[in-house]
């Protein structure tokens, strides 16, 4: 029985047993009393820390992230650079997600706050979007304006403000919090005390009163009743130590095992326990949470430290103006702000060379690593990066740092090293050593690669503003080069000048494009004639470049400089740039003579050819491949084409004849003829010109290069004709075949819809499901039926017909095996022709291999082909074959019908073309079939046609290629 002790001992025991009720009634009382602050009040201080911790998070975020855009447009504005830009437009929806977060987290007061600082973020994202723009548009100065402006100010004073006195506010809060869970830990701490004291006194009263009982009830009870509640005791004394409890549990007694009262006890006494320890658990929860709170805070203080270096070193790159302050500012600027130990950044050429170093918190000590690196013994580090161009901590300095001179100063810190790279161009390498008070986590590393980039910026904008410096430097030195050049140009575009005028102020202008125009004189000889010159005298000094035209020397220019000027060795001080210069004057003197010449010859064969020029029907020309398709000559044809005279394009002495020409349609002309002329063909090119009334008009042009011995282009010949009036027809055939393929689909898509409902309603009556009907009637509704479906096929070929015309059917291109195909309709095909008792045969090539096709046209040319050659053929056989041959895969389709007539051929595989057999009988069809199929082969870069004689049957044939073919 289970109480049998209890039955026993119930009147002797009845006050000890209600003294124990009471007392447990009690603690449980006051466990319960203990219990609500635990899971009620504490765990509401947890979750109100929490809470504010996001919000706390989220405010400092949205800080940064400001503080990144404002950065950001600010050296987009100044730098121009579009990094900036993307930067700007990356980190812009993170600030608003946020902002909208930290709206939908707060309370009353906080959402009240962030929705003021959303107000204000508005109007600075567009006045920074003003900015970006006037950026975009070269407007830099009104971009800094905005971004300077009292309004631009004022809203980020206001934003910085806010964000002051929420943190005071915050922080404020946070200190109430911590300061109400504390005091309502303690008081749980106490009331815990007090609970566990009364425990303990009521315990060691109850085992007094057991030891009484059982020396006055002797052995029965001493070992039934005294001996137990001992070793409970013991247990109970011993769970407040280490493994206390563990032996209450899993006692050798079995006390908790026991179905009476002292099992109870002991369960009881467990739980209490297992109470104790839950609050236990629950007070160092708090704890942690608290310590959390500290971390929180200690991060967000980092993170303001990491965005102030990101600040300053932006602002650093603005400012300085050579290389070696920027890297020696770098490192110094990581040491102080950020607190490293030490940085330095080594840099490299193109060539792998070093180039450049800087170093802080070494000193002299970084004197000798650099020698090292000069004389080619670079560290590991250094090849590491330059070889993977990722950042990367060195976690195993003995390895890699062994044979650095600097290994001895890296003790005791961590080293990171990271790329400095643009674009795939590396420029070197920044290295940092961190004390072991800075952790290294993500945060920590994203800076430095942003810092690393940043540099790789500022190198590539000094290197480019060096460039641009060294090209004026350049251009300003050939200033009188260039000058002399449009000064010969010049005195070529002179209205009337004759060679001999151009040759006389050429050698007048020579002498002032050299380095000492007042001690040089200058000659240029052409044929029998010399010009000079004043107070011309020829010396060994000299610079002299011979005339060549069609490769043939016709004179040479000559420039000397007197005596006085040679250097003290005896030479003569001209430039490689005077040299190229005089190349340049002697080979457009060349093709000035050349074009001269070329002219009297025009002037002689306008005057010789005019009469024959008159009386073609177009504009004759011959004019020089340049940009402004230069006339030597036009006939006066050109002005009934453009209205304007003939003599306005001639030397563009008016208007160039490249100026007519349409704006679009210029880059087509030019493409043309220069491809005609590297091939040495002629050019057929149809484009529009704009007439004197501003009137677009069609021209075609046909054309050639004159090339002479030496195969080099003199000129270009060729006719300009009128075809606006050809044009304009065209344009109205397109419009017509236009009209007729969309009359084709509307019509063809609006008869489906009443013919679908004829069949239906045909095959209702004829199936005799509206009633029943006689022989007569379903004779009448056989012929309606096939005239629907006759009907029905006729549209569908016409809509397939005017997809393929129009490019608007689709190709599904895939690998496939034709003979598959050819089985597939084969077997498709035999019911048909076992109806007329024909044989119908099967012969494939099976070397055949997969190409690609698609699938269903194949299948829809096969089936006609077949269903063509059965439809025709009353007696003997229907053969379809495949043949693989070079290059390409022959199906044949042949049968033993009437045969078609020679001059029927021509009009197979055309619309609406039905033939007529050799026995004059007609079949029914829609004319479309093959014209069809051919189209479907076409688009398979195939080929498709007819073999027959009249009654000996008909063969048709198409290929496919398996090479070099486009889907």
């Amino acid at each position: 029985m289970r109480y049998r002790l209890s039955i026993k001992i119930l009147f002797w025991f009845s006050l000890f047993i209600i003294a124990i009720v009471v007392v447990n009634l009690a603690s449980i009382y006051q466990l319960q009393r203990m219990e609500k602050p635990l899971k009620e009040e504490l765990t509401q201080d947890i979750q109100n820390i929490k809470e504010n911790e996001i919000l706390d998070h989220l405010a400092e975020l949205i800080r940064y992230y400001d503080e990144v855009l404002t950065q950001s447009v600010r050296n987009y504005a100044f730098t121009g650079n579009l990094e900036w830009k993307k930067r700007y437009q990356n980190i812009e929806p993170k600030l608003d997600q946020a902002i909208k977060e930290a709206i939908s987290r707060g309370n009353r007061q906080d959402k009240k706050f962030f929705k003021t600082v959303d107000q204000a973020n508005e109007i600075l994202v567009n006045l920074e979007h003003q900015a970006l723009d006037l950026v975009d548009q070269g407007n830099q100065d009104q971009a800094i304006a905005i971004l300077e402006s009292k309004k631009y100010r004022a809203n980020k004073n206001q934003y910085y403000s806010g964000f002051s006195s929420y943190l005071q506010r915050r922080m404020s809060e946070h200190e109430k919090a911590i300061t109400f869970s504390s005091k309502d830990l303690e008081e749980t701490i106490s009331i815990l005390n007090e609970i566990t004291k009364q425990n303990y006194y009521f315990f060691i009263a109850s085992l007094a009163f057991i030891l009484l009982v059982s020396f006055l009830f002797g052995l029965f009870l001493r070992f039934n009743v005294s001996q137990p509640l001992t070793r409970l005791v013991k247990l109970i004394k011993a769970s407040g130590k280490k493994g206390g409890r563990k032996d209450l549990v899993n006692n050798n007694f079995g006390l908790m095992k026991r179905k009476d009262e002292i099992g109870e006890l002991a369960t009881t006494y467990n739980q209490i326990w297992q109470d104790l320890e839950e609050t236990t658990v629950s007070r160092e929860k708090l704890v942690k949470e608290v310590e959390l709170h500290k971390e929180s805070k200690q991060k967000i203080s980092r993170l303001n430290m990491i965005l102030r270096s990101i600040s300053e070193i932006n602002q650093m790159l603005i400012n300085v103006d050579n290389r070696k302050s920027l890297i020696e500012k770098t490192c110094r600027e990581l040491i102080n702000i950020r607190g490293y130990k030490s940085a330095w950044i080594v840099l490299f050429d193109p060539q792998g060379d070093f180039l450049d170093a800087a170093s802080f918190g070494l000193g002299d000590k970084f004197n000798l690593f650099k020698n090292d690196i000069k004389v080619g013994s670079i560290p590991r580090c250094l090849s590491k990066i330059c070889k993977e161009k990722k950042l990367f901590q060195v976690d195993e300095p003995h390895q890699m740092c062994k044979d650095c001179s600097l290994y001895k100063y890296h003790q005791g810190v961590k080293t990171i090293v990271t790329c400095l790279q643009l674009e795939g161009v590396v420029y070197g390498a920044l290295t940092v050593a961190i004390p072991e008070s800075i952790e290294i986590d993500q945060q920590e590393l994203s800076l430095l690669k942003e810092i690393s980039g940043d540099i790789s910026l500022g190198l590539h904008h000094l290197e480019v503003e060096k460039k641009r410096r060294l090209t004026e430097n350049k251009l300003k030195e050939r200033v009188k080069e260039f000058g002399c050049l449009s000064n010969l140009a010049k005195i070529v575009e002179e209205p009337g000048i004759s060679l001999e005028g151009i040759l006389a102020k050429t050698v007048e202008i020579i002498p002032f494009a050299l380095q000492y125009p007042s001690s040089a004189s200058a000659r240029l000889r052409y044929a029998e004639n010399e010009y000079n010159t004043k107070g011309f005298k020829e010396t060994n000094c000299k610079l002299k470049e011979d005339i060549y035209v069609d490769l043939k020397k016709v004179g040479f220019i000559e420039a000397c400089y007197s005596l006085s000027i040679q250097d003290e060795k005896g030479e003569c001080p001209f430039l490689e740039e005077e040299n190229t210069l005089f190349r340049l004057i002697a080979e457009r003197l060349g093709r000035i003579i050349e074009r001269k010449k070329a002219e009297e010859f025009l002037e002689e064969a306008k005057n010789k050819f005019s009469s024959l020029v008159d009386n073609v029907p177009g504009a004759i020309y011959r004019c020089a491949n340049d940009s402004k398709w230069t006339m030597n000559y036009i006939s006066d044809e050109i002005e009934k084409i453009s209205g304007y005279p003939a003599s306005d394009f001639i030397k563009n002495k008016v208007r160039t004849y490249e100026s007519i020409i349409y704006k679009e349609d210029k880059d087509l002309v030019n493409k043309k003829i220069q491809e005609a002329i590297e091939k040495g063909k002629s050019y057929n090119i149809e484009y529009r010109i704009v007439n004197k009334n501003d009137k677009v008009v069609w021209v075609g042009e046909k054309g050639k290069g004159v090339f002479n011995k030496e195969e080099k282009l003199i000129w270009l010949d060729g006719v300009i004709f009128d075809i606006t009036l050809q044009k304009k027809a065209e344009d109205k055939l397109e419009k017509a075949i236009k009209m007729k393929s969309d009359f084709l689909s509307t019509v063809s898509h609006e008869l489906r819809t009443p013919l679908a409902a004829i069949k239906e309603g045909i095959n209702i009556v004829y199936d005799q499901s509206a009633g029943k009907i006689n022989k007569e009637q379903k004779e009448f509704l056989t012929i309606s039926k096939r005239n629907v479906d006759r009907l029905a096929r006729l549209i569908n070929d016409v809509l397939d017909i005017q997809k393929l015309e129009s490019g608007k059917a689709e190709f599904n291109f895939k690998k496939e095996n034709i003979n598959d195909i050819i089985k597939e309709v084969f077997e498709t095909m035999q019911p048909h022709a076992a109806k007329k008792q024909l044989q119908l045969k099967l012969n494939l090539d099976s070397n055949i291999s997969k190409i690609k096709v698609d699938r269903d046209k194949i299948i829809q040319v096969i089936t006609n082909l077949m269903s063509n050659a059965i439809k025709f053929t009353e007696q003997g056989k229907v053969v379809i074959k495949s043949l693989l041959e070079q290059n390409a895969i022959k199906v044949i389709v042949s049968d033993t019908g009437p045969g078609i007539k020679k001059e029927d051929l021509s009009k197979l595989f055309k619309t609406f073309q039905q033939l007529q057999t050799g026995k004059g009988r007609k079949t029914g069809g829609t004319g479309l079939g093959l014209a069809i199929c051919k189209d479907i082969i076409n688009k398979h870069r195939g080929k498709i046609w007819a073999e027959s004689e009249l009654d000996k049957g008909s063969k048709f044939i198409f290929l496919l290629p398996i090479k070099e073919r486009r889907a």
